[in-house]
């Protein structure tokens, strides 16, 4: 976690090809793009992830979230996705 690592193209980091193919699509992908054209930026391809975007992982490893950029670590759907997982027995 010291060091940059490529999260998209043929030299994907291992964990970002096991985030990307456990959870292909971002909600509220459509208007992060935009964001990013708006600033001059290419986005990935669709199953590439975004700048910042963040994957919920449950208890036991398997990745049950992927939350876009533009989502506020408080914001009401991630906390409700963290909070259900928290409450489900380990």
């Amino acid at each position: 976690m010291y060091s940059k690592i490529q999260v998209t193209g043929a030299d994907k980091h291992p964990l970002y090809q096991t985030l990307t193919s456990a959870q292909p699509k971002t909600e509220n992908r459509d208007t992060m793009e935009k964001q990013l054209k708006g600033y001059g930026m290419t986005p990935t391809s669709a199953r590439g992830p975004l700048e910042l975007e963040k994957f919920l992982i449950d208890r036991s490893g398997r990745v049950v979230g992927r939350f876009a950029s533009d989502t506020a670590p408080d914001a009401a759907p991630l906390v409700k996705a963290i909070e259900g997982e928290l409450a489900k027995q380990a």
